[in-house]
Order: structure tokens, then sequence, then C-alpha cells
């Protein structure tokens, strides 16, 4: 007799999985050398990634009575263990000063998100066109995965003057009262 059964956790997970066993036999006995610990006891650890949602991790152990008889128990478990993939990508690039202006116009930043494994547990954020000011910033916050891993990506940096100039002084000239002859 092996205790518990078999242990399958169908939900998305992020680490390992593991269970104890005990096993015992009341005719012939437990075999030996099978790695078991006192009183027929083991722990069996899902661990690697799944290979898909259809190929969950699975680790087993075979317990033998000493004329052979078998029992086997499995952990199996849908283990993700990679990040989202998260990235943030301006629209434009910004003038040779560093700012977007007036020929440049304002940039929007654009988020992919995706998940190869588990899937995406929200939605990617909306793109985001920046209004003007320095040094702005704008970051997808975190995206999680189905099993709890979770990015982010951003943009930093952003600085956007969209507006004429006003006031436009003129300093120098001629001393009061005076004037300038072109010509």
């Amino acid at each position: 007799t092996v205790l518990p059964g078999d242990v399958t956790n169908t939900t998305w997970r992020n680490s390992s999985l593991s269970e104890d066993f005990t096993s015992s036999d009341g005719g012939s006995g437990l075999a030996l050398n099978q790695g078991l610990g006192t009183n027929g006891s083991f722990t069996l650890t899902a661990s690697a990634e799944s290979a898909d949602a259809n190929t969950p991790s699975v680790v087993s152990k075979a317990v033998k009575d000493a004329v052979g008889n078998t029992t086997t128990r499995s952990v199996s478990a849908l283990i993700d263990l990679t990040n989202p993939s998260v990235s943030a990508q301006l629209n434009k690039t910004a003038a040779a000063t560093g700012w977007f202006n007036t020929s440049t116009g304002a940039p929007t930043v654009s988020f992919l998100c995706s998940d190869a494994l588990s899937g995406l547990a929200g939605t990617c954020p909306s793109p985001y066109t920046f209004g003007e000011g320095a040094n702005q910033s704008r970051s997808s916050g975190n995206i999680f995965d189905n099993a709890g891993n979770s990015n982010s990506a951003g943009v930093q940096n952003v600085n956007v003057d969209l507006s004429d100039p006003t006031n436009i002084q003129f300093v120098g000239g001629p001393a009061a009262g005076g004037s300038y002859d072109f010509g």
C-alpha cells in the first residue's frame, strides 16, 4: 500500500510541487534497496517546467514488495517558471535636440505582451500618447501570466514640447533714441 494516491495539480504554478508518501506491505514486506526512508517513506517533487498545457511535469516512483508486486505513485503539475515577455516601444524618434516637437509630433508608446506557456492572466496596456513635459515615463505595470510570474517594461526620459515660443523679446539694439542704418 502506498499513501496517498497520485497527486495531480491542474492549476498553473511557478514553483515545484512536492508530496510525501508512505508505503507498507503486510504480506512479504517491502523490497530492499529502493531508496525508501524510515517506515517506507519517500518524497516526490515535480520541478521541471511543463512542455505545454497538455504535458505537465510528472515524476513517479514504483515501490515493490519482496515478491515483485509493484505500486506506482506520481506527482503531476503544470509548472511555468518563465516570466511573460513584455516590451515597450515609442512609435517615433525625437528630434536631434532629444525633444519631440511640432515637427516630430507627440510620441505614443505601445506595449507588447505574451506568454508562450501558461498564457497571460490579463491584458496588455493600451497605447499611451504623451502630452507636453520633460523627463516623462510610462510603464506597463506588472504583467502576470497564469502561473503568477510577472514582468514589466516601459520608456523613460520622454521630453515633449509642442508649443511655439511666446513673448519673444529682442535684446540689444541701438541705444535709447538711436537707430540703425541698414542701407
